[in-house]
């Protein structure tokens, strides 16, 4: 039995199908789990939380409240309720500055307030699970991009920008990034939960790079659309490249489709 969290969420909502949903409240002091059973849970899925760095800063205290103490809490009484394993979705931000792929041991240098909260509740699990590291699994994910995201997300801005003609730019567009779509990122995080020789930590990315402006190019391209030169700025931010190394990731799940390609019209309905 596959349970989760987090399912109206951006990847959670393509994983809500397949699982048992598993609906908690994370930002209370003391969570109520008299309602729940989890001892009958093979793999659970954690993908609740405050996500992204604008969000989290809004509220410091509320997101530590649900990204470090809820996930705390529900950690421990599934590690004591439960003998299955428990698969954490955290981020590529906890990995430091490189101008290399990112391995799984590459430099752990969390670049903002999201990705400090993540690496707490990394380390949080690890030394939960040190007596049983085959029921922890910590997949770090990159970048999330196609349509019909958040506004705050880059996702967000191409869209208002080249379908609703916002009067806003894309800045850093000289950016590289290594992009999937919140649908294939859940379709490989089924199929990795279904692995079991899995090691406490794995990067969930293509290991292709592209710049944020040949993304834009590409999502609007796949609409018909043109994206705007002129809303384009060139430049980078302090971090101008995040591309991951998935090579342990294929040796265990050979067969997974780990592409980047902005999905049309039809399969987003």
């Amino acid at each position: 039995m596959i349970a989760a969290n987090g399912l109206s969420g951006t990847i959670g909502r393509h994983i809500r199908p397949f699982v048992e949903e598993i609906n908690l409240d994370l930002s209370v002091m003391k969570i109520d789990f008299s309602n729940v059973n989890l001892n009958h849970i093979s793999q659970f899925i954690y993908l609740a939380g405050v996500v992204g760095n604008i969000k989290v800063t809004a509220d410091l205290t509320h997101s530590y409240k649900i990204n470090v103490n809820g996930l705390s809490q529900l950690a421990e009484q599934f590690y004591k309720s439960s003998t299955g394993r428990f698969i954490y979705i955290s981020s590529s931000h906890v990995y430091g500055p490189s101008q290399n792929p990112l391995s799984e041991n590459s430099l752990i240098q969390p670049i903002n307030e999201y990705a400090e909260q993540k690496l707490i509740a990394e380390k949080l699990l690890t030394n939960l699970f040190v007596n049983n590291p085959r029921r922890l699994l910590i997949i770090r994910v990159f970048s999330v991009l196609d349509f019909n995201l958040p506004a705050f997300t880059l996702g967000g801005a191409i869209q208002r920008i080249a379908f609703q003609h916002e009067q806003t730019f894309l800045e850093n567009v000289d950016d590289i990034r290594d992009f999937m779509t919140p649908r294939a990122i859940a379709a490989a995080i089924l199929e990795i939960s279904k692995v079991s020789n899995m090691p406490s930590v794995i990067n969930l990315c293509t290991g292709i790079g592209r710049t944020v402006k040949q993304a834009a190019i590409e999502m609007c391209q796949s609409r018909g659309i043109k994206f705007p030169s002129d809303k384009l700025k060139s430049g980078n931010s302090i971090f101008p490249y995040i591309v991951g190394d998935n090579s342990l990731l294929l040796s265990l799940c050979p067969h997974l489709q780990l592409t980047w390609k902005p999905e049309s019209m039809s399969s987003s309905t």
